[in-house]
């Protein structure tokens, strides 16, 4: 649990998937050497820790309006996370994945299609039974039964 702790106490400085911090009591060329043998090298970087960028905050709408709409410029954060979870796989084609002129028009279409509807109440009202169903459902299911009145479900597992 050490990548924990260092993930914890330095924010910022290794990337998720360090091989640094998967293993830290031993040198980066063991480390390497170790996930070599384990096959396991492609899903680590042995960048090296740097310290973090520093935020800037957006205070105007005019900005944040400028700065969600340049795509080019701006990039979603998750993409490089996202697909190196699943090596070989891009999910740049979904509609949040990625910066693409396609990604937009699916935000477009599903923005228009859930508020801008002339049946909006209606696609509103479904996407809420939805959601109200089958987390009721899900609840059930995981719910554990230990006494008349005393259920328990484990939220951090679910």
């Amino acid at each position: 649990m050490f990548y924990k702790l260092i993930q914890r106490g330095v924010p910022g400085w290794f990337p998720y998937n360090s091989l640094h911090v998967m293993q830290p009591m031993f040198t980066k060329k063991m480390n390497e050497s170790i996930a070599k043998e384990l096959k396991t090298i492609d899903i680590y970087t042995a960048d090296d820790p740097s310290p973090p960028r520093n935020p800037v905050v957006v205070v105007k709408n005019s900005i944040a309006t400028k700065v969600l709409k340049d795509q080019g410029s701006f990039k979603v954060i998750w993409a490089k996370a996202l697909n190196s979870m699943s090596p070989g796989k891009d999910y740049g084609g979904f509609m949040l994945g990625g910066d693409l002129a396609a990604n937009t028009a699916q935000r477009v279409l599903v923005g228009n299609t859930i508020y801008e509807s002339k049946s909006t109440k209606d696609i509103k009202k479904a996407l809420a039974d939805f959601v109200a169903n089958v987390g009721a459902k899900c609840l059930e299911d995981d719910t554990l039964n230990f006494a008349k009145d005393l259920n328990q479900i484990d939220l951090i597992r679910e």
